[in-house]
């Protein structure tokens, strides 16, 4: 069996071992690399002089024939071939000897590679160490859904997993579960462009949440509010810091002017709301007792000056004795 690639005037061979068979159905498997230039590469199946019929991915040709394979739009292709001999006058069950082809171009990948992750499950960042590109990963779900991009679609992506020694094909731009490891390092993104292979190192883990750590936040400032994104609630390594964490980790407590949960009965808000903080960034019920203050009892007004016959009616909260209110009577 021989190749060649046409368009580029370059020949490939390829050697198939031979053997005697052991059944009616044998393989070998044998790879080459086509030149980087080359769009159609031919390929004639020589099968010995009795075989009765060959085919080329499952297209009849003849013996030694040349059979064009496009590969302007492929950076690998996987080609089977089948030498066959029948005749029941011989044999009782056909023969077939197997081969398959593995085509590479001879490229050099120079795009681009991206790990994403749905922002209310974690964040994936580019990571240089040492010049390399690697990437890291946080998550605050047990199998974050992982997506792997390449700007060169037609690239194989992989995922390898070291604790068990698998591989795990990735589609270009779909989302697949992973499942949390025991070693954050125990991941790898491998990429495969022909011939051209590049492996980056996968940081997975699962730092400590804002609220559950024992993360200080500046004077002024609180837990920031639930929300979608990830981010704003999971500290940057695997311990939080107040100098690196703060600022995503922490905002600016909400005043009680915007607290709407209600008040007690025989309480009220507070006349200094706007200076008085919630516990986080969003005020909630629980900032109730923060927000809302205890009514004074009519029997300890007393107004002074013209108005204080008509406004004998009206009382203030506890902090405001000076300012009419309503009062608990």
């Amino acid at each position: 069996m021989w190749m060649g690639a046409r368009s580029c005037q370059t020949v490939l061979s390829l050697p198939l071992r031979r053997s005697r068979p052991t059944s009616t159905r044998w393989r070998r498997e044998a790879s080459a690399r086509t030149p980087d230039d080359s769009c159609i590469v031919q390929l004639r199946l020589r099968c010995p002089s009795v075989a009765t019929a060959a085919r080329i991915d499952s297209h009849n040709v003849g013996n030694d024939e040349a059979y064009n394979i496009d590969m302007s739009n492929e950076i690998s292709k996987r080609v089977s071939a089948v030498c066959r001999y029948e005749n029941p006058y011989w044999t009782r069950l056909p023969r077939m000897r197997y081969y398959e082809i593995v085509l590479e171009r001879n490229v050099t990948f120079q795009g681009d590679v991206l790990v994403h992750m749905p922002s209310f499950e974690g964040v994936c960042d580019k990571v240089l160490i040492d010049g390399a590109k690697s990437f890291e990963c946080r998550t605050r779900v047990d199998e974050p859904k992982v997506t792997f991009y390449s700007s060169q679609h037609q690239a194989s992506l992989y995922l390898l997993d070291n604790e068990a020694g698998t591989t795990l094909r990735m589609q270009n731009g779909i989302p697949m579960p992973i499942k949390l490891p025991e070693d954050a390092d125990n991941y790898q993104f491998k990429l495969q462009f022909g011939h051209d292979e590049h492996i980056y190192p996968l940081r997975l883990y699962m730092p400590p949440m804002c609220n559950k750590s024992n993360l200080e936040c500046p004077e002024g400032q609180g837990p920031k509010e639930e929300s979608m994104s990830a981010i704003e609630h999971m500290c940057h390594s695997t311990e939080c810091s107040t100098e690196v964490d703060a600022p995503l980790c922490c905002g600016d407590r909400d005043s009680c002017d915007h607290y709407t949960g209600g008040c007690k009965r025989h309480t009220i808000l507070r006349f200094d709301a706007a200076d008085t903080l919630c516990e986080i960034t969003v005020c909630h019920d629980w900032d109730q007792d923060t927000c809302c203050a205890a009514l004074a009892r009519c029997d300890t007004y007393s107004p002074s000056g013209p108005d204080a016959m008509s406004t004998r009616r009206f009382g203030t909260t506890a902090e405001t004795s000076s300012a009419p209110g309503t009062c608990a009577t």
